[in-house]
């Protein structure tokens, strides 16, 4: 089974918002740009809790970004809250796939900030097939390079992945993404197709008759 991207809400500064997912095998981000401190606790979609992928801080704000995932959310409309300690957020997205692995389909999770111009990470995966993402925070506009689609639609805090190229065999692959020289902070990694199970073969059960 492929796996493919779904659907996205973008949340804006809400801490609470609507999101509907669709279709099956279903998986979950939700990406959050938060504030100068380590503010964001815990998300939750449709009441159950979110499992963090990453985090970072932006480069040079300071501001922290954040992902978090959930395997098999509920389908249809449903709330992602996001508890913070204090201060605010300055960006939310909710995005899904379908076709994703429903057994620990996150690898190669990468953790990374800086002020340069480019970014052009590199994710490895472990399953056939994955696809590379990225939640990115960025001070300043950014655009796709070679290899990567835009996912979400804000001005400086984006998801992107590596479209409907599929990585196989499992390796590295790069996400490019271009702004003016500004700072950043991202988490990147894969995440795996579900892999249709194998029929079983029966065969009939042969019983030989003695000759009396």
């Amino acid at each position: 089974m492929a796996i493919a991207f779904a659907e996205f809400t973008n949340g804006g500064v809400a801490t609470t918002y609507s999101h509907t997912t669709s279709g099956s095998n279903r998986y979950l981000f939700v990406g959050i740009t938060g504030g100068l401190t380590n503010n964001v606790t815990a998300v939750t979609y449709s009441g159950v809790s979110m499992t963090q992928v990453g985090t970072t801080q932006q480069r040079p704000s300071s501001r922290y970004v954040y992902l978090y995932g959930l395997v098999a959310p509920a389908s249809g409309a449903n709330n992602v809250v996001i508890t913070i300690s204090g201060g605010d957020i300055g960006q939310s997205f909710a995005w899904g796939y379908t076709g994703a692995k429903q057994t620990s389909p996150i690898s190669g999770v990468v953790n990374s900030s800086g002020t340069q111009a480019n970014i052009a990470q590199s994710v490895t995966t472990t399953d056939d097939n994955s696809i590379a993402f990225i939640y990115a925070g960025t001070g300043a506009p950014q655009t796709v390079g070679a290899g990567t689609t835009k996912r979400t639609n804000a001005d400086y805090d984006n998801a992107y992945d590596s479209g409907n190229t599929v990585i196989t065999p499992p390796g590295a692959y790069t996400l490019n993404i271009t702004f003016t020289n500004e700072g950043f902070g991202l988490i990147a990694g894969a995440i795996a197709p579900e892999v249709a199970a194998t029929p079983s073969k029966n065969f009939p059960t042969l019983t030989l008759l003695g000759v009396g």
